[in-house]
């Protein structure tokens, strides 16, 4: 497991600036979240990533061993934490776990697409 770490503290250091001073907290119109499954040293894991349509900036990225609706509700979590007002539209798959998440951490509006301003990702 520790060789899995490694490489996602390595990806993250390769792209840090993507990520730098994006997690302002500020008020956001629309967002797009996705997560990706991923293989690392055989072990399975998922990177979950948001992004500000508006700037293009990355606002959020976990990654987990999971994919179910608690791991959704606590990225969603940190990804409000960066919004500001208001809470945005959010983008997103047609993953089950989403609709129920985005619900109880209190995003209102969010719309299902499998192209667009989701593949922003």
């Amino acid at each position: 497991m520790q060789g899995s770490h490694k490489a996602v503290r390595e990806w993250y250091q390769k792209g840090r600036e993507l990520f730098e001073g994006s997690t302002e907290k500020k008020k956001r119109k629309w967002i797009a979240v996705d997560e990706k499954e991923i293989k690392l040293n055989g072990t399975t894991v998922f990177i979950w990533g948001a992004v500000d349509l508006d700037d293009g900036k990355v606002i959020g990225v976990w990654v987990s061993f999971g994919r179910s609706g608690l791991e959704a509700m606590i990225f969603l979590k940190k990804v409000k934490q960066a919004c500001k007002g208001k809470l945005p539209r959010v983008f997103i798959d047609g993953g089950t776990s989403y609709p129920w998440a985005l619900e109880r951490v209190g995003f209102e509006r969010h719309t299902v697409i499998s192209f667009g301003p989701r593949s922003a990702i």
